[in-house]
């Protein structure tokens, strides 16, 4: 059995073990809740628009043009994009692709298949 047909019989297992790490608590009036959704397929988050967290006031900004901090930032611009035919690029090409069953595919090491 290949790794694809390995992960299509482990899934629904393991969706299964997840649901059922609730089994036998009470249920609540958000579980009772339909999640609403954005888009096909693309469920609405828990946290309102005020809640969500501001990444400017997380992240630091970019280095200045012509600090060290810059210099380095380009380096690393000018690798990557010359890495593009490296097998480690593709597999960072692969793990961002975030739709099912190739997300899954990403897991493969880690549950050993």
């Amino acid at each position: 059995m290949n790794i694809r047909a390995r992960i299509y019989y482990l899934l629904p297992v393991l969706f299964v073990a997840v649901i059922c790490t609730d089994c036998g608590t009470s249920r609540t009036k958000a579980s009772q809740e339909t999640v609403k959704e954005i888009a096909p397929g693309l469920l609405q988050g828990y946290l309102s628009m005020e809640e969500l967290p501001n990444s400017l006031a997380l992240i630091p900004p970019p280095p200045e043009e012509g600090s060290p901090g810059y210099a380095l930032d380009q380096d690393y611009a000018t690798r990557a994009v010359t890495s593009k035919d490296t097998t480690r690029f593709k597999l960072a090409t692969n793990d961002a692709y975030l739709y099912f069953p190739e997300a899954a595919l990403s897991f493969q090491s880690t549950l050993g298949l």
